[in-house]
């Protein structure tokens, strides 16, 4: 009587061992979906994050340019007493051109990032000089192509 008991108590711990590795295998995809979720989450407020980011940009900008224009009428209306009108509007237009060369949703040309030289000098024909000092503060300051800041250069000479 005692061998088939050894034989039921052998036939138990294998089963048992067969469904904790079961039970393993099924914890181990379990944290492998969680994790892949976890990445694609991340991502995701990441993107968002820039994309707000690129928005508040915006509306800096919008307010820099709306200060910008508005030293510019009062230039208008002093006439000769408005020297220093004129530097705290070339002080808003400079820190308009950082701020535009910080994130590439305000760049002046939509995608400007994933251009190459070949597409990006064309695109310079229809900028503002604004817009070109702006281009050219983020080429600096990302990819420093010669060839393209010396066409931003030639154009703003």
């Amino acid at each position: 009587m005692e061998l088939p008991l050894r034989d039921r108590l052998e036939k138990t711990r294998t089963n048992l061992r067969h469904k904790l590795d079961e039970q393993a295998d099924a914890l181990k995809h379990r944290r492998a979906e969680l994790q892949a979720r976890g990445d694609e989450l991340r991502h995701r407020a990441e993107v968002r994050v820039d994309a707000g980011r690129g928005r508040v940009l915006l509306a800096e900008a919008r307010v820099l340019e709306a200060a910008a224009d508005a030293l510019a009428t009062a230039r208008e209306t002093l006439g000769e007493r408005a020297g220093f009108v004129e530097k705290g509007e070339k002080a808003l237009r400079d820190a308009l051109v950082e701020l535009r060369a910080g994130h590439e949703s305000t760049l002046p040309i939509a995608g400007y990032e994933a251009l190459g030289v070949k597409q990006v000098l064309p695109a310079l024909a229809g900028v503002s000089e604004a817009g070109l000092r702006t281009v050219r503060a983020w080429e600096v300051r990302h990819k420093n192509r010669v060839t393209v800041l010396r066409e931003i250069d030639k154009r703003l000479s």
